[in-house]
């Protein structure tokens, strides 16, 4: 939540309207100076009190108007943004009438990417407060900046127009688009992961279906000791269990992206960076197994740890703020990789595809390094220009 109480001044602009009614209020000034007719003069000055009273008014009521955001947790690109905004008339004389308050909303690197909000607040009593909300769909992923508020009013007869501008800046970050798995990965994913559940032999801390005994170590709950056997051998003996999990997951996102890429290459990598946004989040809402993400774009990214929240909405940062870059960071990152995975682990090669015959031996350079540094493994690789994708993954 921000809260914007910035004393900025308050500035004025004459309207289309005004500016029609003052050339009204100079002629009758004109004629009556002309013809030396006190009646005209006495109109003149009449018409010029609302043209006074607008330029005083509305100004003074600005003063005293705070806002505050409410931004959501978490959106992806695509959906709509709903920020909640509570205008606080601070002012203990004075209301406010015909309020408009308006924000630009704009992508921080790609800067034709902007949306805007507006709401209006028809009265606002002096010290009361209006909650108000405005929509915008935002269609890309990243960092956008919110702000600044500016504030207007041609309240009483729309004349002139006083706004004040609020600095207060907010950032939100957009998540990649959420798509959805097609039936052929479906399919593989019960076989792989369900069907083919493996038992790891772990002298695990929680408890699940007993195996055998071993001996104590330090740590181990005294639940565990298995009394029989202790007597029976002699020696401090505690049970063993086995434990259910699926295997582990790894996501190989390359982003690597032509020097003088083309429209069709950019929606590639946006396709690439969704598609394993996609695998992250259905990964998570299954559970019980670990995951690892690793990004090789301008800046390599590397995550691994239980599926879980937390692992998600980092990993989910990190794919919104994730950018191609023209040298291959993949391979590199890779070889600094920590060998903690299972030799059943799965990885999944994502990579936006090219035209170009020259990137093949990159993909066959992969293969036998991953071979060589996790042996077991299984590498599945998935290129955003085959047809055939779309049995795996639809995008939104």
């Amino acid at each position: 939540m921000i809260s914007s109480r910035n004393n900025s001044s308050i500035e004025t602009h004459w309207c289309l309207e005004g500016w029609a009614y003052l050339a009204v209020v100079l002629l009758v000034l004109a004629g009556a100076w002309v013809r030396q007719i006190n009646l005209l003069f006495l109109v003149a000055g009449l018409m010029a009190g609302p043209l006074l009273w607008s330029w005083w008014w509305a100004g003074r009521a600005l003063r005293g108007i705070t806002v505050r955001r409410r931004l959501p947790r978490s959106i992806c690109a695509g959906d709509l943004l709903v920020v909640e905004v509570e205008v606080v008339n601070t002012g203990s004389r004075g209301a406010c009438w015909a309020l408009v308050v308006e924000e630009q909303i704009a992508h921080e690197s790609v800067p034709p990417l902007a949306a805007s909000g507006k709401i209006y607040i028809p009265y606002l009593p002096a010290g009361g407060r209006q909650m108000a909300s405005y929509r915008a769909r935002l269609s890309h992923r990243g960092r956008y900046r919110l702000g600044p508020i500016r504030m207007s009013s041609r309240f009483p007869f729309g004349l002139v127009r006083h706004s004040r501008e609020l600095t207060d800046m907010e950032v939100v970050i957009v998540y990649p688009r959420i798509g959805h798995l097609g039936r052929r990965w479906i399919a593989r994913h019960r076989q792989a992961f369900e069907g083919a559940q493996r038992r790891e032999q772990r002298s695990g801390r929680s408890e699940a279906d007993f195996y055998g005994v071993r001996p104590w170590q330090s740590g181990d709950s005294r639940r565990w000791i298995h009394w029989r056997a202790t007597a029976r051998h002699q020696e401090l003996l505690v049970r063993q269990f086995e434990q259910f999990r699926n295997r582990d997951l790894v996501i190989l996102l390359d982003l690597w992206q032509p020097a003088h890429s083309q429209a069709q290459d950019q929606e590639a990598v946006e396709k690439a960076v969704s598609f394993a946004a996609t695998l992250l989040v259905h990964a998570c809402r299954q559970g019980g197994n670990r995951l690892g993400l690793a990004i090789g774009g301008q800046e390599p990214i590397w995550l691994f740890g239980q599926a879980s929240t937390g692992l998600l909405e980092e990993a989910m940062i990190h794919l919104a703020l994730a950018q191609p870059c023209a040298e291959d960071r993949l391979l590199p990152l890779l070889e600094t990789l920590p060998d903690v995975f299972q030799p059943s682990t799965e990885m999944v090669l994502i990579r936006p595809g090219t035209t170009l015959g020259a990137e093949q031996p990159s993909l066959v350079d992969l293969r036998s390094r991953l071979a060589r540094r996790f042996p077991g493994c299984q590498l599945v690789c998935f290129d955003m220009n085959d047809p055939l994708l779309a049995e795996y993954f639809v995008p939104e």
